[in-house]
């Protein structure tokens, strides 16, 4: 099957938030692969993708782990991530495997870990809340691929499909989870819950 690495990438930079996630972290990742020629995997969680994806070429890599993120991570990783605690709603598929909160996925563009937002870390929440986080690595990624380094190409939409710009000018706002806000839902709204949970990142 024909995947496009570069292609795959440069949309999810152009369609990532640049304020904060809108808990469609799998469906951004998803809908990244799909440019790149891979299918949509519909029912899929944040756990799940890197996984699912194996049948159409993505392999486990095993990447030290140094704190939030992962060392050697190259372009094109996927990162999935389960959690321990409650963070509202049932997993869509994969429960075969004991999961029964949807987790988190994101993918690196060879200096960002991206979602449904750009990210400040490969884990953009508390280590405390993660069960397991691991990556994997499409098979035909070449050891010294790159991806055109333009911070501009990241997107700025706010809860729409498409994004153009970016969240500030000549260059892009990177958001975390404060550590007092553990984990996100894939299914709660940020909106009126007791104040601001997103900092901006280092």
């Amino acid at each position: 099957m024909s995947f496009d690495l570069t292609k795959a990438i440069m949309h999810l930079r152009s369609h990532a938030k640049t304020s904060k996630p809108y808990g469609q972290c799998a469906a951004y990742v998803k809908k990244a692969l799909a440019a790149g020629g891979l299918p949509y995997i519909s029912g899929v969680d944040g756990f799940g993708v890197g996984k699912a994806y194996e049948k159409y070429g993505y392999r486990r890599v095993n990447l030290k782990q140094n704190g939030k993120n992962f060392v050697g991570a190259a372009p094109g990783d996927i990162c999935s991530i389960a959690t321990n605690v409650r963070i509202g709603g049932k997993c869509q598929g994969y429960s075969k495997d004991g999961e029964i909160y949807p987790g988190h996925a994101c993918m690196y563009d060879g200096k960002k870990w991206i979602s449904d937002f750009v990210q400040g870390n490969c884990i953009p929440y508390s280590l405390g809340s993660v069960k397991w986080a691991r990556v994997w690595r499409w098979k035909d990624t070449p050891g010294d691929f790159k991806v055109p380094d333009d911070d501009n190409s990241y997107g700025g939409g706010s809860s729409g499909e498409s994004g153009s710009g970016s969240g500030e000018s000549g260059g892009v706002t990177r958001y975390v989870y404060k550590e007092q806000y553990p984990v996100h839902s894939e299914y709660v709204t940020y909106s009126g819950n007791g104040g601001n949970i997103f900092e901006k990142a280092e």
